[in-house]
């Protein structure tokens, strides 16, 4: 046999495959590939029950995972239902979110179609092609489940929460035409409501002003309302309000108080521009935008109004409610309106169904309880015309050159000392009439000379402290350059408070810049006793180098502005 010639054993009969390829051929019949694509998605559900089990030992990441996607999507429903840029941020947070997911599908999504498509066509690597299916399919369609259940859950509960909004009901204080202001005259409003949120909003705007005031060599106190036209702290109030006030203070309605000035008054109009001292103040209110009253001098009967105010001194704000009239003029710069107001209300915005300014409530009509005289919004302007930029905040901070601490062990006389000029029910409820400032005749001797000094003490509610300052000398407002006798202190700079505790119960009471203790004596009421207007001191008069001191702010500053941070101070 030649030895190129094939041997017998080798020699392949004609239409016979070999066996190898037998084999083979058998394993990649159908039914073979659907047995081992079942067997991948048998490999996905050891996985899913693996990742199971991981979750139920390991409590606290899945607390976290659960608690994380219910809040998300507690959060996004509720947020990208409101207009505006808290809605459009939750819309881009949830197209990130969204993009994340796809992004997390892909990747996972490539290696089990890999997989997938390896197990078809070869039963090589189907071990290996099992356990990456599990390990990321399982993996994948766990966390989806778990984290999707918890943010349906989440988007769920918004569901009810919105439900639960859109029938939540509010009380608002109201003083209706043939009413009065009562603590329990309440308006029952849904909560989103038009006239509801109105309320809300001009709440925020108004204020209640208290001036201490000279009249005919007596003083005096008045109150009435105020608003915000501008958020440098400017407000716009009566004029009759602030005439001859020695004193004004702007409570906002959470009981802060602040500061302000008269700035500038047209009598004309009755009308007076107040500056909030405290820049920060101006925060504390939102300012009233100027519709004009073009539907009040047009005749225009049966369009809504209505007043946002303080009646009688309540601590609270009262809506009024009222409409315009078919004849509305009475005198060149006054209208009238149909709605009921009270003294209080003077000052106060009328304000349009949408919030915005139509005029200035002036006074009740004498001949109508149900009548309210007002000022055309358009006076606003022009008395705001050409003090834009020309008035700015200003806080004077005098130096703290003396300080008294005094120690309140008996917290029950000092109770009776304060009873007397604030009552206790009337600090609680907010009662109508309370004033929240009274005032003390104090007589100064210096040398043979006597002058009266007058003290006012103050009630804050925010803070839950009685302030005393010096108001007046001799009936004249205290000029800057006034000092206590024998000292070279200010008498103007001086301060006093009375902190209060949850109770209403002095803890403790602090004097600045007192060298002389004037100050306590304006607790000195001989029918309950003087108390706090005994005490010593238990600190001594502490000075202060105010050169040094000024000194140290000077390199302060200057280190501020090297380091371009001057929003420092």
């Amino acid at each position: 046999m030649p030895l190129d010639s094939p041997s017998p054993e080798s020699k392949k009969p004609e239409g016979v495959e070999p066996v190898g390829a037998v084999v083979q051929a058998e394993a990649n019949s159908f039914g073979d590939k659907v047995l081992r694509e079942l067997d991948l998605l048998a490999g996905a559900g050891s996985g899913f029950v693996h990742e199971a089990k991981k979750a139920v030992e390991n409590p606290g990441e899945t607390t976290l995972k659960v608690a994380g996607s219910a809040a998300l999507g507690f959060g996004l429903a509720i947020v990208t239902r409101k207009p505006g840029m808290v809605g459009l941020a939750a819309k881009s947070f949830g197209l990130a979110g969204g993009v994340a997911f796809g992004t997390e599908v892909l990747t996972h999504g490539a290696d089990v179609s890999q997989a997938v498509r390896s197990s078809w066509q070869s039963g090589t690597d189907q071990e290996a092609n099992k356990k990456i299916v599990g390990s990321s399919a399982g993996a994948f369609l766990f966390d989806t489940t778990l984290m999707g259940a918890a943010g349906s859950a989440g988007a769920i509960g918004s569901k009810s929460y919105f439900i639960r909004q859109a029938n939540a009901k509010v009380e608002i204080p109201f003083m209706g035409i043939g009413g009065e202001a009562a603590v329990g005259n309440k308006l029952i409003l849904p909560k989103h409501s038009e006239v509801a949120q109105l309320y809300k909003g001009a709440i925020d705007k108004v204020g209640r002003v208290e001036a201490l005031a000279m009249k005919h060599d007596a003083l005096s106190g008045q109150f009435g309302t105020a608003f915000a036209v501008g958020k440098d702290g400017k407000m716009v109030t009566n004029y009759h309000v602030v005439k001859d006030a020695l004193e004004l203070t702007v409570f906002d309605r959470f009981g802060r108080a602040h500061k302000a000035d008269v700035v500038k008054t047209s009598d004309f109009d009755d009308l007076a521009l107040l500056q909030l001292r405290d820049p920060k103040a101006a925060a504390h209110f939102d300012a009233v935008p100027i519709s004009g009253s073009t539907a009040v001098k047009n005749n225009l009967a049966g369009e809504p109004l209505y007043a946002v105010g303080y009646p009688n001194g309540w601590q609270k704000p009262f809506l009024s409610p009222g409409e315009t009239m078919q004849v509305a003029h009475v005198r060149p710069l006054d209208t009238k309106i149909m709605m009921h107001t009270e003294n209080g209300n003077s000052g106060g915005p009328i304000l349009d169904a949408s919030g915005g300014l139509v005029g200035v409530l002036k006074q009740g009509d004498r001949n109508s309880s149900n009548i309210t005289l007002m000022t055309p919004a358009e006076r606003v302007e022009a008395l705001l015309g050409g003090t834009k930029g020309a008035i700015k905040p200003f806080v004077t901070t005098p130096a703290v050159v003396t300080r008294q601490r005094y120690e309140i062990a008996d917290g029950e006389a000092a109770a009776r000392n304060i009873e007397k000029i604030f009552p206790l029910e009337k600090r609680l409820d907010g009662s109508s009439a309370f004033f929240h400032s009274k005032i003390t005749r104090v007589p100064i001797v210096d040398k043979s000379n006597i002058q009266e000094l007058i003290l006012r003490s103050q009630y804050e509610p925010h803070s839950r402290s009685i302030v005393v300052e010096p108001l007046a000398l001799d009936g004249k407002a205290l000029a800057s350059d006034m000092v206590w006798p024998g000292t070279t202190i200010p008498i103007k700079s001086g301060k006093l408070t009375v902190s209060l505790d949850r109770n209403q119960v002095p803890t403790g009471m602090e004097a600045l810049n007192d060298p002389k203790m004037f100050l306590r004596r304006a607790f000195d009421h001989k029918s309950t006793g003087n108390y706090l207007a005994g005490l010593e001191p238990t600190l001594g008069p502490a000075s202060i180098n105010t050169p040094v001191k000024k000194s140290m702010v000077d390199i302060l500053s200057s280190l501020a502005a090297s380091l371009k941070t001057p929003n420092w101070f």
